[in-house]
């Protein structure tokens, strides 16, 4: 698609405001009987030729009117969820080893930057897609859940930075691990049901009641004592 050019006025004797209007007309004009098609090529160039500048004020846009856009926004995803969808799965699937790589390296900084802070992130996403999966009650936002430097149940010393990198998660939570512990297990994700115990401490408790961990404590007091009786 040809465009005219909207360059400054030459002098033949019309005002530069009524030439500048002149040629913005013939120029639309052209543009508007062009096919979709050409169109569609003419943006695409000028995107190619103009894209710093674009993106500058595309994201200076979204600051100014950041509810709106995250609005638009929504209501797009909203409307375009299949199209999306199969949008982000063929993307993922021609560029697999490099998003791989890159959310490896995303992590490893992560933790290593803020450890608490990189497993409330990972281990919030695993509690959200576990409550829906199981049609528990969550909250989204777990940011206020206390994070112990050491166990409250046993004293272990929690450690926040294992299983950062792909060597260490195959080897699974350790007795140090911290773990997500829900108080009552119907109660869900809520952050007034959850505490963070020692993975130790989360294996022992389960899914016991109070009335089955006294029980146990009950039998395993009168095994050892018998068994002090018995030596003595």
């Amino acid at each position: 698609m040809h465009t005219k050019s909207l360059g400054p006025a030459n002098d033949i004797g019309v005002p530069d405001d009524e030439l500048f209007m002149a040629r913005r007309c013939a120029y639309m004009h052209e543009y508007n009987a062009s096919t979709a098609a050409e169109k569609r090529a003419y943006n695409k160039q000028w995107y190619q030729e103009h894209k710093e500048q674009a993106k500058a004020k595309s994201r200076q846009y979204r600051l100014d009117n950041l509810e709106k856009a995250n609005d638009a926004s929504a209501r797009w995803r909203e409307n375009n969820k299949e199209y999306r969808d199969a949008y982000n799965k063929a993307y993922f699937a021609e560029n697999q080893p490099r998003l791989s790589q890159k959310a490896r390296e995303r992590r490893q900084t992560f933790f290593a930057e803020d450890p608490k802070a990189a497993w409330l992130h990972y281990t919030a996403k695993t509690a959200t897609s576990r409550a829906r999966q199981n049609k528990l009650p969550y909250d989204k936002d777990l940011s206020k859940l206390i994070l112990p430097d050491s166990c409250p149940v046993l004293g272990i010393t929690l450690n926040y930075s294992r299983n950062y990198n792909r060597e260490e998660r195959r080897l699974g939570p350790q007795y140090d691990s911290p773990s997500l512990d829900r108080i009552v297990p119907v109660n869900g994700y809520v952050i007034d049901n959850l505490r963070v115990i020692s993975w130790r401490a989360n294996l022992l408790k389960r899914d016991a009641t109070l009335d089955e961990i006294r029980r146990v404590l009950a039998y395993m007091e009168e095994c050892f004592n018998g068994e002090t009786h018995a030596q003595a």
